[in-house]
């Protein structure tokens, strides 16, 4: 992700996000996990979460509103993932699946809006803007 705009990496951020869905969909079925929940559970392990946390995001990004609710919402997203993690492991699939189908969706959503919300932001900045949404109204 160095070499993209940060509208770019944050795309790939989404992308990457998408795939873990389905490859933690894909353990509730089959009951095998790719890692344990405890690797999971770290949310500076996964490529986005060394992206988030890594030296490519400068010191005003890290101290922007954005970019601290992206890292909250992340956390949270790695320890609901986590969660199901644990009930596959302990072989609860049915347990698994419906905190996949609640609490766990709900939170992936929820880093999904804000990571695209901080991508239109980004596209703003990088259009000379400051990022904020500004609402016109008639002329």
């Amino acid at each position: 992700m160095s070499h993209q705009s940060k509208q770019d990496q944050i795309a790939t951020a989404i992308d990457l996000h998408g795939r873990w869905r389905l490859e933690l969909r894909r353990a509730v079925i089959t009951g095998q996990l790719p890692k344990p929940a405890e690797v999971i559970a770290d949310d500076h392990g996964c490529a986005f979460g060394h992206w988030l946390y890594g030296p490519l995001i400068d010191a005003q990004t890290r101290a922007s509103p954005a970019w601290r609710v992206i890292t909250r919402l992340h956390r949270e997203y790695h320890q609901i993932a986590a969660e199901v993690a644990r009930l596959v492991q302990s072989g609860r699939a049915a347990e698994a699946e419906a905190l996949m189908a609640g609490d766990y969706l709900a939170r992936s959503n929820h880093l999904l809006a804000g990571l695209r919300k901080w991508q239109g932001e980004a596209a703003a900045e990088a259009a000379g803007g400051d990022g904020r949404q500004v609402r016109r109204g008639p002329v």
